[in-house]
């Protein structure tokens, strides 16, 4: 038997084994198949599911105005009694809250208000209008009272159980089905989905569907006494700008989502599934996986196109004694100037890297520092290139190759240090001590500032053991000769500070302004622009599912499978 998430389409004849309802339930299609060998039997608890599914709806819907969550509503800040059912179930959405960091919140309900998901529209409501509305947001003004009553603490806020209540529904259904001795059932709530034993001894077999194309799978998940649950935006959405918005809004911005098609998320409860599926959306890919200790992915075969071009410039200055490279003017001042670029183009398990650039120092040499060689100049420019390939056979493994080009260094030949004799000075092999600490600080959800110092400590050949220096002061007719030793240790002490910026959706800054001083004498400042530009292809699309797992303080285990667009 195939199960498929969503929408429902569970295809099968009748037989004597088992009943299998279809109804519209919550403003949903609901659909309900028990095995049992006394088929009258099974149609009873259908009708008995049917009828607590009613009981729910009565309960928790916005729209009838007996419910207890339109009493809470129209309570204008007062304490109502919710009953023992209700509380509990609030309290425990109050706790999913917590969990995703307010993902997940059932006081959304203002914010859903502003916004008509019809196809295209022309523009999103106001900043003026987000913002109102998000005042009346915010699940740590719902205030648990005594005796089963509530309280919410903000003028004109409301709640609603949409992003839970289906799931809770099915699980009260799984609930009376077991106490009724039932062995082998499903539930499906409109993609929330629970499952009671298994299929004549095997395991039920859930059919997650592509969000994009109806009645084809993504892939296929066998389960035993398991719930499932999707999020997406393939029925509820608007389109603006040529852009998909979903229709889970995210609490805390007050926005639509985009970027994830669906979220299906399997754990041993489809309320739990429900929530957590909706948070999970709401969050995004990286803050989920962030939320999670173990992480794996699995991408379906699709044609995957993308460039990312990485665009470096680097400023360093410095001054001071014994540099280990030093100007070639009388002076150990330079500057130096690296430019780079880096272009990553994937084609499926292909990645493509063509990586070039150069380094340019005024009034230096840096290459071939010796007794014998020596390449000192007032300026010394070396360009280079690489360009490597690389093929991913699994999550695991990968294989590549490259091959690089570096402009070679004019290199100049003092007469008076080309002589036979001249001994060589032996130094120990260097030894490096290093110590970094890291320090991070988020300014907000597209910035990120970090501070990273770091102490060194050095002894033995610190760079080379003689570094020579020629000296030409723009005099090429009055050249000298002067040879330093390096001091045999050295103390380096170094201050980084790094700024993340994301500037929507292609490209990232990351300025980077480094601080060092050494017991050489050596002060020095350097100044880093990374810019990253990502390229999507929209024509040629990438698509996949991420698995991830948690340990999750309500539920012992809980997957989610997110399909997403690179």
């Amino acid at each position: 038997m195939l199960l498929t998430t969503p929408p429902i389409s569970i295809p099968f004849n009748d037989a004597r084994d088992r009943a299998h309802v279809k109804c519209r339930l919550m403003g949903s299609s609901f659909e309900f198949i028990v095995f049992h060998d006394d088929v009258e039997f099974a149609k009873s608890a259908i009708q008995r599911a049917i009828a607590e599914v009613q009981r729910i709806e009565e309960l928790l819907s916005e729209f009838i105005s007996t419910s207890v969550t339109s009493q809470i509503n129209s309570s204008n800040e007062c304490q109502v009694y919710v009953g023992e059912e209700c509380y509990k179930l609030i309290e425990r959405c109050i706790h999913l809250s917590r969990l995703t960091q307010g993902a997940f919140d059932i006081t959304v309900a203002p914010l859903k208000k502003i916004y008509k998901f019809s196809n295209h529209i022309e523009s999103l409501p106001s900043s003026e209008i987000i913002a109102h509305a998000l005042q009346k947001v915010g699940y740590t003004s719902i205030f648990l009272e005594e005796k089963y009553h509530i309280r919410l603490n903000k003028p004109e806020m409301s709640i609603n159980f949409s992003a839970i209540g289906k799931g809770y529904a099915a699980d009260k259904v799984k609930s009376l089905w077991l106490s009724l001795g039932i062995t082998s059932a499903v539930v499906n709530a409109s993609g929330d989905l629970t499952t009671i034993g298994t299929k004549k001894g095997k395991p039920w077999k859930i059919g997650i569907e592509h969000p994009e194309h109806p009645n084809k799978m993504i892939c296929f998940v066998p389960v035993v006494n398991t719930s499932v649950a999707t999020s997406g935006s393939s029925e509820q959405h608007f389109i603006l700008n040529n852009k998909k918005y979903s229709h889970n809004i995210n609490p805390k911005t007050g926005l639509p989502c985009s970027g994830i098609e669906s979220v299906t998320l399997i754990s041993p409860s489809t309320e739990f599934s429900d929530a957590l599926a909706t948070a999970v959306y709401i969050m995004g890919i990286d803050t989920a996986q962030a939320q999670t200790p173990d992480t794996s992915f699995v991408f379906e075969k699709k044609k995957i196109l993308r460039t990312d071009i990485d665009v470096v410039y680097s400023h360093y200055i410095q001054d001071g004694e014994h540099s280990a490279i030093t100007g070639g003017t009388g002076s150990e001042k330079l500057s130096v100037y690296a430019p780079s670029i880096k272009i990553v183009q994937t084609i499926d398990e292909n990645i493509f890297t063509l990586n070039g650039g150069a380094d340019i120092i005024s009034s230096a040499s840096k290459d071939n520092i010796d007794f014998i060689v020596s390449s000192a100049s007032k300026l010394d420019a070396h360009g280079y290139g690489k360009l490597s390939y690389e093929r991913i056979l699994n999550n695991q493994w990968s294989v590549g190759a490259g091959v690089g080009y570096k402009a070679p260094t004019k290199l100049i030949y003092p007469a008076e240090l080309r002589i036979d004799g001249v001994e060589r000075y032996s130094t120990p092999l260097r030894q490096s001590y290093n110590a970094q600490f890291g320090f991070t600080h988020v300014i907000n959800k597209r910035t990120l500032l970090g501070f990273f110092p770091q102490i060194s400590y050095q002894t033995g050949l610190l760079a080379t053991p003689f570094h020579r220096v020629y000296f030409t002061n723009g005099l090429p007719d009055n050249p000298t000769v002067k040879v330093e030793q390096l001091p045999y240790e050295r103390l380096k002490i170094l201050g980084s500070l790094n700024l993340n910026s994301f500037i929507g959706d292609k490209f990232i800054l990351k300025p980077v302004v480094s601080v060092y001083w050494d017991t050489f004498g050596i002060l020095s400042e350097s100044i880093e622009l990374h810019t990253t530009i990502k390229v999507l292809h929209d024509i040629l699309q990438s698509t996949g599912f991420s698995l991830l797992q948690t340990l999750c303080p309500t539920r012992a285990w809980s997957i989610a499978l997110l399909y997403f667009r690179l």
